[in-house]
């Protein structure tokens, strides 16, 4: 039996920090996520740096003030912490540590009455971008859930009820149906990697890699899916489907002779290329003493650098780079001289 790809994810995508709906029909989305320059207007002239925009992004989406000299502020407050990913000061991260608290004191009170109404039950969540308000999705006339769950948690918290095109049910089940089938996906070709009901948009999300832009069409009619309710996050690239090799290399100092030691805190990496990547997921590759490595690539035409941490924390310097061709199932030497950092 083959196995799954490391990437499958059926799991539920509920009591997550609320965003915004995608698009109404089936789409390949190939932008990188999260992007938060619209926030901001100084981000086309160069002047937001990663951290800053990472903070808009996280702001906006637990519902904070996230207006640029704020975040500038708070990051530079001795009191801030960082346990949301982003500096917050106290009192915001109090907040949302009390958001959590109010919301699970109510929603077992909320799922009782849910688990009575599953075929028209769209979702549960916990709104941040709203102040962490507990919200329910059903399909049909919303006053009589919203009378009847107002009478059940009698003043002890509070509940926002909106429309849902799909039961949960539903969407669970067209999930089981996709995850199930996954072999099917070379056909079109492409690799499958993930599926998984997002309650908030009503979508059922699936991601592949894949080159072709048809995919997401396909997808539907295949699986006989509801144009509105779902949503194919691509790579563009079809990259997950490209065979591998590996790159097994000698790094050299100028004379010629192994790197010693210091080639412990080194890195292996691609830079640019063809389509594809070279290593595997979080997993990082190092030089050894005797300056060899052994990475695995895709196919094609590669650039393999050599990185030492340069003198501030985070920063990474090439010292050292050579190109290579990679064929699919074979071993490709390389040879790469590099000019280490003065100490």
């Amino acid at each position: 039996m083959r196995p799954r790809p490391n990437s499958l994810v059926v799991a539920a995508l509920a009591l997550i920090v609320a965003t915004s709906c995608g698009p109404t029909s089936p789409s390949i989305d190939t932008s990188a996520s999260g992007n938060a320059a619209s926030a901001s207007p100084a981000l086309a002239d160069g002047e937001i740096d990663e951290e800053t925009l990472a903070a808009i992004r996280i702001r906006t989406e637990y519902g904070l003030r996230s207006d640029l000299a704020w975040i500038q502020l708070v990051a530079k407050d001795p009191t801030a912490t960082t346990e949301f990913g982003a500096p917050l000061l106290p009192a915001e991260t109090a907040e949302l540590f009390a958001r959590g608290e109010r919301a699970h004191a109510i929603i077992p009170i909320i799922q009782g009455y849910l688990d009575e109404h599953p075929d028209v039950f769209g979702g549960l969540w916990i709104d941040q971008a709203r102040g962490g308000i507990v919200t329910v999705s059903f399909t049909d006339d919303l006053d009589p859930h919203r009378e009847v769950l107002l009478a059940l948690l009698d003043g002890r918290g509070v509940v926002a009820v909106v429309p849902a095109r799909f039961s949960e049910a539903e969407m669970r089940r067209l999930q089981d149906r996709v995850a199930a089938d996954d072999d099917w996906f070379a056909k079109i070709p492409a690799q499958f990697q993930s599926v998984g009901y997002n309650v908030m948009t009503g979508k059922l999300e699936i991601g592949i890699s894949s080159a072709n832009p048809n995919a997401a069409a396909l997808i539907v009619e295949h699986f006989d899916l509801p144009e509105d309710g779902v949503l194919v996050t691509s790579d563009g690239t079809g990259e997950a489907l490209l065979p591998s090799g590996t790159v097994k290399g000698t790094v050299v100092l100028p004379n010629g002779k192994p790197p010693g030691k210091g080639a412990n805190a080194w890195l292996v990496e691609m830079l640019g290329g063809d389509p594809g990547s070279c290593g595997g997921g979080d997993v990082g590759y190092g030089v050894t003493e005797d300056g060899h490595f052994e990475i695995p690539c895709t196919v094609g035409r590669r650039t393999i650098s050599i990185k030492a941490p340069g003198a501030n924390d985070g920063d990474w310097i090439v010292i050292g780079q050579a190109d290579v061709v990679v064929a699919a199932n074979r071993d490709v030497r390389v040879r790469i001289e590099v000019q280490p950092l003065a100490p």
